[in-house]
């Protein structure tokens, strides 16, 4: 599988499924264990650069295969033992939550929930999204993207994730994430015409009456 992979972090692709988990939750350990045998985590952040030129070192070559070896069969728990239908996207899911949701409960609760959405990439692939955690989800990376024209203002674009509103009622609560998720982007309207003429709601604000 590896050896036929194009290298890409693709969401469809099998082979960097397995490659991320033989990275990220065999191949990284068991360097660091060998690093520092009596306190791995001293080498918990060593840049992947740093792991590159430690396997030339011959007594390395072995840790390699095994771990590659133990990284199939943790790959197979996770996504089936039919290796054609692995997918990287499959593990490497969004996974929002809103700062509060764990003090709510019932039919808020479960407006508050935002719906998870594959993603490729790693922290190491432009418009990154890293995982920080076992499971490999997406903990972070780029959420706000723009493209702006200063010669056409009116034609900028931008996505963000997961939309514009904290407030799970409002319409815009996670309107953006799909698209986000998706590498799409949306108009940027800057001039007053542009941006009356695709309005949504007006908020009118009075001053109280004293």
């Amino acid at each position: 599988m590896l050896g036929d992979w194009d290298g890409r972090l693709d969401a469809e692709s099998g082979a960097a499924a397995l490659y991320m988990v033989w990275l990220e939750r065999h191949l990284r350990p068991a360097v660091q264990t060998w690093l520092s045998p009596q306190d791995p985590a001293l080498f918990s952040r060593y840049d992947n650069r740093i792991l590159l030129r430690l396997l030339a070192e011959p007594e390395l070559q072995d840790l390699m295969v095994r771990t590659l070896e133990a990284a199939f069969g943790d790959t197979a728990s996770l996504l089936g033992e039919d290796t054609a239908s692995w997918q990287w996207g499959r593990i490497h899911k969004t996974s929002f939550e809103h700062p509060l949701h764990s003090l709510a409960d019932g039919d808020l609760a479960d407006a508050m929930q935002i719906e998870r959405y594959s993603r490729g990439g790693s922290r190491n692939t432009t418009n990154n999204t890293w995982s920080g955690n076992e499971e490999l989800t997406v903990d972070g990376g780029a959420s706000y993207r723009q493209v702006i024209d200063v010669g056409n203002w009116d034609a900028a674009k931008m996505t963000n994730a997961p939309g514009q509103s904290g407030d799970p009622r409002s319409p815009f609560y996670d309107n953006l994430l799909e698209g986000w998720a998706n590498d799409e982007y949306f108009p940027l309207l800057y001039s007053r015409e542009a941006v009356e003429a695709n309005s949504a709601i007006t908020i009118t604000l009075l001053p109280a009456d004293e």
